[in-house]
C-alpha cells in the first residue's frame, strides 16, 4: 500500500514563473530559472537564495532554457535555447565569468547525453548520431564536432555508458553528472522502463513504469516520477511505494533530490506552482533517510 505524504517538512514561496529545476552538481542546493531573465541557486533546508545570474545581453530575447548542462563541481552551467540556437555559458562560482556560443547543431535540444568534468566536455543526442566537444579557442568556448571513436578515447566509461542505455525509444530526462549517471525513460517498451546507467561502474536500476513519463529524480533505491498533480516514489518492482499530492490550487512543474550535508537531511524538493497566477510558485521539502 502506498503511503500518502501531505505535509512536507518545509515550504517556503518562490516568485516568478518556473518552469526549470535540478539539484547543483556537489551542493545541497537546487537550480532555477528566474522567470525568464536568468537563473538562481536556492538553498532548501534554509529557503534563501544564495545566487542570482542573469542571461548574457546575446542570450536574453531566447528567454526560455530549453536545456541545460552542469558542470560535475556545480561551478557552471551551461544553458541552451532550441529556437534561437542560442547558448551561453554562466559561471556559478565568484568569477562572474559568462560567455556566448552556438548551440551544437541537434535538430532538437532534447534528449541530450553529456559529460562535463572539468575541460572535458562531450555531448551528443539520442536523436543524432553526431558527437560535439566543447574547445577553447582564444579564450571563448564553442563546439567542435568529432567522431564517437574520439570520444571513446577521451572517456570511454561514458561511452560504454551510452551503449547500455536502449536503442530505440528512450529518452534521457536527467543527467547528474557529479554522480556520472544519467536517468532514462524508455517509452517504447511495454510496459515502459525508468533506469539509471552510470558511467562510473557498471550498476544498472531500472523498473517498470507509466508509458507517460514527464521528469525524473533519483535518490538510492527509488525513482520519484513527476506528474502534474502528485509525485511517486517507485521501487525497482515498479511498485508504489510513496506518493506526495500537490497543494490545492498548484500543480508541479519541477522536482530533484538532494544529499544529505551536516546536520541536515537528503531531500526531495519540489516546486509546484498556482493554476491561477503562474508566477506565484511554492517549494515543498520533504526529508528522507528519515
Amino acid at each position: 500500500m502506498s503511503i500518502y505524504v501531505k505535509a512536507p517538512d518545509l515550504v517556503f514561496p518562490l516568485a516568478k514563473d518556473v518552469y526549470k529545476v535540478q539539484k547543483r552538481p556537489g551542493h545541497c542546493q537546487i537550480v532555477v530559472n528566474n522567470g525568464y531573465q536568468g537563473i538562481k541557486v536556492i538553498a532548501p533546508w534554509s529557503g534563501t537564495e544564495v545566487i542570482e545570474v542573469s542571461f548574457t545581453a546575446n542570450y536574453a530575447d531566447s528567454r526560455v532554457i530549453s536545456e541545460w548542462c552542469f558542470r560535475s563541481d556545480g561551478e557552471a552551467v551551461l544553458l541552451l535555447n532550441e529556437e534561437n540556437r542560442k547558448a551561453c555559458w554562466l559561471a556559478l562560482d565568484s568569477s562572474g565569468k559568462l560567455y556566448d556560443l552556438d548551440c551544437p547543431p541537434f535538430k532538437i535540444i532534447t534528449d541530450l547525453r553529456y559529460i562535463w568534468e572539468d575541460d572535458l566536455f562531450w555531448i551528443t543526442s539520442g536523436k543524432s548520431y553526431k558527437f560535439f566537444q566543447l574547445q577553447w579557442q582564444d579564450g571563448l568556448p564553442m563546439f567542435v564536432e568529432s567522431s564517437g571513436i574520439k570520444a571513446r578515447i577521451a572517456h570511454r566509461a561514458w561511452r560504454q555508458a551510452l551503449d547500455r542505455l536502449p536503442v530505440e525509444g528512450c529518452n534521457v530526462l536527467r543527467v547528474e553528472p557529479d554522480k556520472s549517471q544519467m536517468l532514462y525513460h524508455h517509452f517504447s517498451a511495454s510496459p515502459g522502463q525508468v533506469g539509471v546507467v552510470s558511467w562510473s561502474d557498471e550498476t544498472i536500476w531500472s523498473a517498470p513504469a507509466p508509458l507517460e513519463v514527464p521528469r525524473l529524480a533519483f535518490h538510492k533505491a527509488q525513482m520519484f516520477i513527476l506528474y502534474e498533480y502528485e509525485v511517486h516514489a517507485i521501487n525497482e518492482q515498479g511498485q508504489i511505494e510513496v506518493v506526495y499530492p500537490v497543494p490545492e490550487g498548484f500543480h508541479y512543474s519541477g522536482l530533484d533530490t538532494i544529499p544529505a550535508q551536516d546536520d541536515q537531511s537528503a531531500a526531495l524538493v519540489l516546486v509546484c506552482s498556482s493554476l491561477s497566477t503562474p508566477s506565484l510558485n511554492q517549494v515543498l521539502v520533504y526529508r528522507l533517510d528519515s
